[in-house]
């Protein structure tokens, strides 16, 4: 009589870092991703336990075609995924975001779409699908009022939050429930 092998236990996957892993995480991407926007008008904001490149749709995509990227963004875009690929522990949430011009069903779509686009690059790049999510956020997270074309212009965007691969799923879920501004002034 043979005897039953006793099952393996499941693995559970780490998902949350402890303060001393977030702190070195940190301090090792915060000089590289500085650099590699070096020059760009793309915004670096460090989070407590993220970092948030903010690109402003008004000078990363074009005009007259707006969910295709203008070539001067392919380079910093370029240098960060390059960034996240030798480092399979790293994910990024690309974000698009929209103002509250026009229809809201469309800017829900738009603001996907520019998400994809910029998803796009990473995927090039070799960023794979279980360390990459993205979300067309349209109007609902804005980062500005809406009263001026100033105000309209800041929340017109795409957002790459950058984390640990294993927080992701929580990063997402967080920053879908909480308004805008809160998980940025967790600074």
């Amino acid at each position: 009589m043979q005897k039953k092998e006793e099952p393996k236990p499941l693995v559970k996957m780490k998902t949350e870092l402890t303060a001393e892993e977030y702190a070195a995480w940190m301090a090792e991407y915060e000089p590289k991703l500085t650099q590699a926007i070096a020059g760009t008008p793309l915004e670096l904001t460090r989070n407590a336990r993220s970092f948030m490149v903010t690109l402003p749709v008004d000078q990363a995509f074009n005009k007259d075609r707006p969910k295709m990227l203008m070539p001067a963004m392919l380079g910093p875009i370029t240098k960060v995924t390059k960034l996240l690929e030798s480092d399979a522990k790293t994910g990024v949430i690309i974000l698009g975001h929209s103002d509250i011009s026009g229809n809201t069903a469309l800017n829900a779509q738009l603001s996907q779409d520019r998400a994809k686009a910029v998803a796009a690059i990473f995927n090039l790049g070799g960023i794979r699908h279980d360390r990459l999510l993205l979300l067309g956020m349209g109007e609902d997270k804005p980062r500005a009022g809406q009263a001026t074309a100033t105000q309209r212009a800041l929340n017109r965007r795409v957002e790459l939050i950058i984390t640990p691969k294993g927080t992701l799923t929580n990063t997402l879920a967080q920053y879908r429930s909480a308004p805008y501004g809160v998980l940025a002034a967790n600074k």
